[in-house]
């Protein structure tokens, strides 16, 4: 690989890890800029794409990358992960059926696969069951605010194993579990919630001041950059 181009993915890498991304975004595009179909550069672009909830803009990056490097797996997954989220199934199941026959194998793999047969056989939720979801929720945000969060804990951990793909709730509960000083465990919560909802910017943020809170600055910081990245306003 070209020196300046080595030193300028390296240099792309550092900035993402530490939460800055339009300098990491800025060093990716730089490299494609003198090589369209550099590898590394568009496919870390399309994670950086899909942290901030832009999962359509990660999807041709991924595929680029993929075809200057088949060899990759990661490149496969993250390819794959995108077209699931983005709904395209049988898109994802052409690619996973292709990465099979070159491959591709791995616990990774399986998740995938089961994801693209609970996706195919799940039912449609109703009016009535989002409702009542809503007014759940409602009703742990309303104990977390009037401070009984010893009983909004017990009713959170209840709410996750009935939802356990609403990232408000686990933000919620990060909430609870740092009034009660339980940081380590609020911080856990505020990245399950994160990795649920890309563009979550409120969690982010949280995750941002549990941090701060225990003297974990640059790690704060790059939760507060992920932040604004998902919401420039806030």
């Amino acid at each position: 690989m070209n020196p300046t181009l080595n030193q300028a993915l390296e240099q792309g890498v550092a900035a993402h890890k530490e939460g800055k991304l339009q300098e990491a975004e800025k060093l990716y595009r730089a490299i494609l800029n003198v090589q369209s179909k550099h590898p590394d550069a568009n496919h870390n672009l399309g994670v950086l794409a899909v942290g901030v909830g832009k999962i359509d803009v990660a999807i041709p990056h991924f595929k680029v990358a993929l075809e200057s490097n088949p060899k990759q797996g990661q490149y496969w997954l993250s390819y794959i992960d995108a077209l699931i989220k983005t709904g395209r199934l049988d898109a994802a199941r052409q690619v996973l059926d292709q990465g099979r026959k070159s491959g591709l194998r791995g616990k990774k793999i399986g998740e995938l696969e089961a994801r693209l047969g609970s996706t195919e056989s799940s039912v449609s939720i109703t009016t009535n069951n989002l409702q009542s979801e809503k007014n759940q929720i409602d009703g742990l945000i309303a104990l977390y605010k009037e401070g009984k969060l010893q009983e909004a804990l017990l009713q959170g951990n209840r709410l996750v194993q009935q939802f356990p793909g609403n990232a408000m709730i686990l933000n919620i509960i990060g909430a609870i579990h740092f009034g009660l000083e339980n940081y380590e465990d609020a911080i856990a919560n505020y990245k399950k919630a994160a990795e649920l909802r890309y563009d979550f910017a409120e969690a982010h943020y949280n995750l941002g001041n549990v941090l701060k809170r225990l003297g974990r600055y640059q790690e704060a910081v790059a939760s507060y950059n992920k932040a604004i990245a998902c919401n420039s306003s806030h």
